[in-house]
């Protein structure tokens, strides 16, 4: 009878350290290899990682300055990110990734500065996530590769992006946001922004500040440099959907510009 009450106890007290595991901190680790401009204009640009893709407000405990045109890899990496699970169970957790250009040289991140849309990265408990590169380009040719001289009172707007294979995203066949004022984009003078995301990492979804009215995603996958035959396309370019707040692209080898 002792033994199996000194048995029942020792699994109860078992049972009482992995519950306790399991509801602990969570911990991982963020590593930018490479920020490029191709222009080569960007002095330095400002980090932050978040766990909410607000903008303005909200905390940002993980945030640098990059001086970019330096030979260093990797360029930025924060380790230690800390979560508190919302369940014993969670092991990932979605943060949001900042990048910006203090434009207007106020000395912090305000109107008419230069920003990438905020980046949804996913981040898992004792691993190190890798961005292999980011393309901040702000030479200001139509169109846009990121959003200049941004009005924090724009529409916020967002993107769940939904890839077949994930994978196909990288520096040589970037995830593209086209966005513009009409409907077909499939003219280059409608097409305000065609801003790219080269990194696989940081394609599944997407949040920014925009006036833009209508908008698209697309894959570069035959590395023209341009929309064309053999591209996925969230939509067909000339038909593209209406922004609203909350937007869903999916992108897959079955729908392609023909």
């Amino acid at each position: 009878m002792m033994k199996r009450r000194a048995y029942a106890l020792a699994v109860a007290a078992a049972a009482c350290l992995l519950s306790a595991c399991d509801t602990g901190i969570r911990s991982s680790s963020l590593v930018i290899e490479r920020i490029v401009d191709p222009s080569a204009t960007t002095a330095t640009v400002h980090v932050a990682l978040s766990d909410s893709p607000q903008f303005t407000g909200g905390y940002k405990p993980y945030s640098a300055a990059i001086a970019l045109g330096g030979p260093a890899v990797p360029i930025l990496r924060f380790d230690a990110i800390a979560w508190e699970p919302k369940d014993g169970a969670e092991r990932a957790r979605a943060f949001w990734l900042f990048v910006a250009q203090d434009a207007n040289s106020t000395g912090v991140i305000d109107d008419f500065d230069d920003l990438l849309p905020a980046m949804r990265v996913m981040l898992v408990d004792g691993e190190e996530t890798v961005v292999p590169l980011i393309t901040f380009d702000p030479t200001g040719s139509a169109p846009s590769r990121l959003f200049q001289a941004v009005l924090f009172d724009d529409p916020p707007r967002s993107y769940r992006v939904f890839i077949e294979d994930p994978g196909v995203v990288g520096g040589l066949t970037p995830l593209y946001l086209r966005l513009g004022d009409t409907a077909d984009l499939s003219i280059p003078g409608n097409v305000n922004y065609d801003i790219p995301i080269p990194s696989a990492s940081l394609a599944s979804g997407l949040s920014m500040l925009t006036g833009a009215l209508n908008g698209m995603l697309w894959i570069d996958n035959n590395q023209s440099g341009a929309l064309d035959a053999g591209d996925w396309i969230s939509a067909q370019p000339n038909a593209a959907p209406v922004l609203v707040e909350f937007n869903d692209a999916v992108l897959w080898s079955g729908q392609t510009m023909p």
